[in-house]
């Protein structure tokens, strides 16, 4: 929960956001964005302390993707993106940063219609069926 929403203070789409961040958080790391044992404690952090960064958590997350889950997890709204479209432009941003940065071959994949793809799914499967008729031709004659 954002911050807001355990105050009873109104919630809006940054509160979406807060919590949005929380779970890519969750999903990446495995663990909550905070340490604490007891509700009462979980409460106390997300209402007063930073949130443990995802780097402490798990090595190799790009920083692009951190800085992301960073600003979507701060204790106030007006530090958290201002609007969807700015949440999504900087996933996006940081979508292009990581596939420049981490050599990704996205263009051979750009060529593939998907009869194109179709079809070479389709020439795979006949090629593994011909080799495992050849190799129980290749048995039997043994």
């Amino acid at each position: 929960m954002s911050p807001e929403q355990l105050t009873g203070k109104p919630l809006n789409h940054q509160s979406d956001i807060y919590a949005l961040g929380a779970v890519f958080y969750r999903l990446l790391t495995g663990r909550y964005s905070f340490d604490a044992s007891t509700a009462e404690s979980a409460v106390h952090e997300i209402l007063h302390k930073p949130h443990i960064p995802v780097e402490a958590r798990r090595q190799g997350i790009p920083k692009e993707l951190t800085g992301i889950i960073d600003r979507a997890l701060q204790k106030k709204p007006e530090d958290r993106h201002e609007s969807w479209d700015e949440f999504i432009k900087e996933i996006d941003e940081a979508q292009t940063a990581m596939r420049t940065k981490y050599d990704y071959d996205y263009d051979m994949l750009r060529g593939f219609s998907e009869t194109t793809l179709s079809q070479y799914l389709a020439d795979t499967r006949e090629l593994a069926a011909t080799r495992e008729l050849a190799a129980r031709t290749l048995d039997e004659k043994t």
